[in-house]
């Protein structure tokens, strides 16, 4: 008898910490918490979170080394750093269904998301 079964079109959400070599786990750590103490306005999104961060080239330039090993223990994020005309500076964490509890639960205490 064939069995039949779907495979998911996304990632599903599990973190592999182990992603993120033990020689970048300090930057990756003060980056983080970095980025959390430069959040200035929270934006709730269907799909995530859209955070308002400092304009200047060593935030955009911290946020982008975030991105670059969080997507490595975390596929299923959706990551979206915006520069608007109006000099705002926008990091969007997004992604499939359950990932905005996800973050909500992660960053929660953090940012009172």
């Amino acid at each position: 008898m064939t069995k039949n079964f779907e495979i998911p079109l996304s990632p599903a959400i599990a973190c592999d910490p182990a992603a993120i070599a033990d020689s970048d786990q300090k930057q990756y750590n003060l980056t983080l918490q970095q980025l959390i103490e430069f959040v200035q306005e929270i934006r709730d999104l269907p799909n995530g979170f859209s955070f308002r961060l400092p304009n200047d080239t060593e935030t955009f330039l911290g946020a982008a080394e975030f991105v670059a090993h969080e997507r490595k223990c975390c596929p299923f994020f959706n990551f979206t750093l915006a520069l608007d005309a109006g000099g705002e500076f926008w990091f969007s964490l997004t992604g499939a269904d359950g990932v905005k509890s996800f973050l909500a639960n992660e960053l929660g205490e953090r940012l009172q998301v």
